[in-house]
């Protein structure tokens, strides 16, 4: 198997511009997961995934950005990244080693960040799905229907 050494282009301009613009719009101090996932719903590698789907990529960043947690940190400075954004992009790495792919992209990207928080605190207690993951779910975007859509897409090629 292959072992990804690079971000392609797309990848870079999510992590390093598009992710941060979110993050500052939404006033994050860090950013975070869901800003990643906002800015990876408007690349167009990923857009014929969510149209495959029957979501509109427009439509669907609209409804992250009203789902997503606000922070009071509001300007142009220069966000880090999280440590979760990292846990997110180390599992991109090991998504992109385990199909065998070279360059990372922004499909491997997504399939990454669609890890949901835990729904359960302790394995005992119940923890309510936060907004901006129930509005990714009730458009029908999880993991398992974006590589339902990958796969179906590219065998149709």
């Amino acid at each position: 198997m292959a072992d990804p050494t690079t971000f392609n282009q797309e990848v870079r301009e999510i992590i390093f511009e598009r992710a941060q613009k979110v993050a500052e719009q939404l006033g994050h101090r860090e950013i975070e997961p869901e800003d990643l996932l906002i800015a990876t719903t408007r690349a167009a590698s990923t857009a014929p995934l969510f149209r495959h789907l029957g979501v509109e990529p427009d439509d669907l960043a609209r409804r992250l950005l009203a789902a997503a947690p606000r922070g009071p940190h509001k300007g142009a400075m220069n966000r880090q990244h999280s440590i979760e954004s990292g846990r997110k992009t180390i599992r991109m790495w090991k998504q992109a080693r385990r199909v065998g792919t070279p360059e990372v992209g922004a499909q491997e990207f997504l399939l990454a960040l669609l890890d949901p928080p835990p729904k359960r605190f302790l394995f005992v207690f119940p923890r309510p799905t936060p907004p901006f993951w129930a509005a990714l779910e009730a458009a029908g975007i999880t993991e398992a229907t974006i590589l339902r859509a990958i796969h179906e897409l590219r065998g149709a090629a």
